[in-house]
């Protein structure tokens, strides 16, 4: 939404930093970020296309240069995208374990988040999956493990991640099941242009599932089920948070290190080249008092006790 003093057809640099300076006001600096890239984008798609659109663009680089900066300081300060509710991670994985889909299509979807609930991994990661992805870890014949030929954000090619939930490698076998009976072919990816036997291709025709179809799922048919979103929104005047696959990436990551106690192990879990990373992972208020609680705990049980420090050297 553009103020109204503002006139599309005139929109240039003048007009992004007072659309920017409108939008600060009132928003996060991560919203305001999206929309300012949304006009922008906006605008050149109607270039000389329309009579309302401007003849020409003029974007000031100074001002993503100025978002840029003051998202990196509201990502260091900030919590992350770890949920805010207690629980809430557990409850949205129990509404998608019940869930009784309706169509194919939400049964992909449902398989979708269940693999996240199980593996901390990014959406992306888990969209681009191949067929053959579930394998042994190497570490540990013991374990099951994601692996995708896709390279990750973290620049991992042939990345492996763990399953901590038979629910997620449940899904995973149903999935390949599903490839095999409908008789699907290797598709191109779109993202990242290799041919291969996708995990959440649609069919022959359609492809692979787009991104939208699998956050639509949880937006629509999910969440509105857990009440204490709607709570959290009541007490916060009606501001939401992001939900996501980053959300539980952040849960797992605080179950591993409440019982590893390691941060060299949730680094491991998480594909981190940095502990500094995955320290990250772990500062929101949520995860501080669950490790908090872990540690009182500990040493009540005398896990964690002078005594026994001594005792063990």
């Amino acid at each position: 939404m553009i103020p109204e003093d503002i006139q599309l057809s005139n929109f240039q640099r003048k007009e992004f930093w007072a659309y920017y300076n409108w939008l600060d006001l009132q928003y996060g600096t991560s919203y305001t970020y999206a929309q300012v890239i949304d006009a922008r984008l906006f605008i050149e798609w109607g270039l000389n296309e329309y009579p309302d659109f401007p003849k020409t663009i003029d974007y000031p680089e100074g001002l993503s240069s100025k978002i840029s900066r003051a998202l990196i300081a509201e990502e260091e300060n900030s919590e992350g995208r770890a949920f805010p509710i207690e629980g809430l991670a557990q409850r949205i994985i129990e509404e998608w374990y019940a869930y009784v889909p309706e169509t194919e299509r939400e049964a992909l979807c449902r398989d979708f988040w269940l693999i996240v609930g199980s593996c901390p991994v990014r959406f992306s990661f888990v969209h681009n999956l191949e067929v053959d992805c579930l394998n042994p870890m190497l570490n540990s014949d013991s374990f099951l493990g994601l692996t995708s030929i896709y390279r990750d954000k973290a620049g991992n090619v042939n990345a492996q991640f763990l399953l901590f939930d038979d629910v997620g490698i449940e899904a995973i076998k149903r999935l390949q099941k599903r490839f095999h009976e409908n008789e699907l072919e290797a598709i191109t990816n779109p993202n990242n242009k290799l041919k291969y036997d996708h995990l959440f291709e649609e069919n022959n025709v359609n492809g692979l599932l787009p991104t939208t179809a699998f956050r639509g799922f949880l937006k629509d048919r999910i969440l509105p089920r857990v009440k204490e979103i709607e709570e959290y929104k009541i007490n916060n005047n009606g501001s939401m948070f992001e939900i996501g696959a980053h959300g539980f990436r952040h849960f797992i990551a605080t179950v591993v290190q409440v019982k590893t106690r390691n941060i060299k192990a949730t680094q491991f879990v998480l594909g981190h080249h940095d502990e500094k990373m995955s320290m990250r992972y772990l500062r929101s208020k949520i995860s501080r008092n669950t490790l908090l609680y872990s540690i009182v705990d500990g040493y009540e049980k005398q896990e964690v006790s002078g005594k026994n420090l001594s005792e063990n050297h």
